[in-house]
Formats: C-alpha cells, sequence, structure tokens
C-alpha cells in the first residue's frame, strides 16, 4: 500500500462492498430479470449501458461505463422511469485516484427518450470509469384532461 494507486483500488474494492452491502436489493442479485441492456453497441464511443432492476421502482440502477480516457460530457442514455436519478457510485473518485469527473445533484430525465426507452438523462462518463445512478424520485403521473 506504499503506492496512492494501490491505496485507490483498496479504497475502490472496500466501497463497492459497502454499496453492495448497503443496496440488497434484488437489482444486484445474479437474477436475469433484474439486467436490461440500454445499449451495449456503442462502438464508437466505447460505452456500455444498462440497468439493473429490483422489484421497487427505487430499486432502479444505471450503469454506464467508460472504456476510454475521453471523458464524454452530456452523454445521453435512455431509462424506463421519468423522474430524478442522482449519482450513487463513480469509480473515478479522487479517492480512488481518479480525475474526480463527477454528476453533481440529481439529474432530471428529459423526452423525448432515448434508446427506445421512454425517458432520457444527459450524464457525464468519467474517463476510464463506470458510474451507476439510481432512481430517487419518480415523477408524479400525469393525468389526461
Amino acid at each position: 500500500m506504499q503506492y496512492d494507486y494501490h491505496l485507490g483500488i483498496q479504497h475502490l474494492i472496500k466501497d463497492l462492498n459497502a454499496f453492495y452491502r448497503a443496496t440488497s436489493v434484488p437489482a444486484l442479485d445474479n437474477e436475469p430479470a433484474g439486467f436490461e441492456w440500454i445499449d451495449g453497441g456503442d462502438y464508437e464511443n466505447s460505452i456500455l449501458t444498462f440497468m439493473r432492476k429490483g422489484t421497487q421502482e427505487t430499486d432502479t440502477f444505471i450503469v454506464a461505463c467508460n472504456f476510454t480516457p475521453i471523458p464524454r460530457y452530456n452523454y445521453r442514455i435512455g431509462v424506463n422511469d421519468e423522474g430524478m436519478y442522482e449519482e450513487v457510485f463513480n469509480s473515478d473518485d479522487i479517492r480512488y485516484h481518479g480525475t474526480n469527473v463527477h454528476n453533481i445533484g440529481e439529474l432530471q430525465t428529459e423526452s423525448p427518450g432515448w434508446n427506445f426507452k421512454p425517458f432520457a438523462l444527459q450524464i457525464v462518463l468519467p474517463p476510464l470509469g463506470i458510474v451507476v445512478f439510481q432512481l430517487k424520485k419518480k415523477a408524479e403521473s400525469r393525468k389526461r384532461e
């Protein structure tokens, strides 16, 4: 642990384990119904996005992986649920010896949708990083008049 990079990886693994324990929902279990691709084909940007879904609406996690050293700003991804999302994990945090590129605050879904999903989020993807978002507040149903 005499190297900063090694210490950063130790913190990353420790925090990932704590995140998993604190988020003991079916979304993180190995159930096929709890997994859904958002976009597994953005090979030009080397980005993968997918969902892990639990039994409750707020058990939905959006995972975005950037496999390039280039941060992606205003990257659009599709989501199923309208509402507010929050970044709950970011592998690029300074604590892990990353560059500290984050999504700050809650992110509101937008229309039109994207990736064949009814709604979209504009996110920041850190270089060589993985970010996880959680649905924090689902939008109230709108009544049609």
